[in-house]
């Protein structure tokens, strides 16, 4: 918060909305606690901060808008470092916040889906080869090895994202690039399973 507060030029003040949030944690736990100096600190944010309620954890994390030239504003999420609150946080709070703000300006189609049979060095062909035929910016596929089967069948999740600011041009993206993936896992004797 230290480096936060220091970038945007705003004072640390201890904020009781982020108080109240992690007496409510403390109390979801079940955990005997005293507000010290020391516990008193997860709750000290920069001025105008908003927490958001940890419901995994007891640090909030922190909302920001800061503003960035004379019109536009920019959100800075602020989250704490354990991996399961920031992901719980993440997923509950910042990508409704964030789809909400995006919704206005931009479309996104995001699907995973699971694979038997391919293994990731075996798609790369097909990856490379809509990697080169899109704009970084508007088609994103990341995929993710899931182990083996009890048969030694290579297990993959694979995501799609496809994003921009036609919703017609998006769906193209989608579905040229999720038919491109299906055709190709079809081809080497794979299966989609969800």
């Amino acid at each position: 918060m230290e480096g936060v507060s220091s970038a945007l030029g705003r004072k640390l003040q201890l904020n009781d909305m982020a108080v109240d949030m992690m007496r409510k944690s403390y109390e979801r736990l079940s955990i005997e606690y005293q507000l010290n100096e020391f516990r008193l600190k997860m709750a000290t944010l920069p001025r105008g901060s908003i927490p958001i309620q940890n419901m995994v954890g007891i640090a909030p994390a922190v909302l920001i808008e800061a503003k960035s030239g004379q019109r536009s504003s920019r959100k800075i999420f602020c989250l704490p470092g354990v991996p399961k609150e920031l992901e719980g946080i993440f997923s509950a709070s910042v990508i409704p916040i964030l789809k909400k703000h995006l919704r206005k300006k931009f479309h996104v189609i995001e699907t995973t889906h699971e694979i038997l049979g391919v293994g990731e060095s075996t798609l790369t062909p097909i990856l490379l080869k809509i990697k080169n035929s899109n704009l970084p910016a508007s088609i994103y596929v990341k995929t993710h090895p899931k182990g083996y089967t009890i048969d030694h069948k290579p297990k993959l999740q694979i995501q799609i994202v496809a994003k921009g600011q036609d919703r017609k041009e998006v769906q193209a993206g989608y579905k040229r690039t999720f038919n491109l993936l299906m055709n190709e896992i079809d081809k080497l004797n794979g299966k989609v399973i969800a």
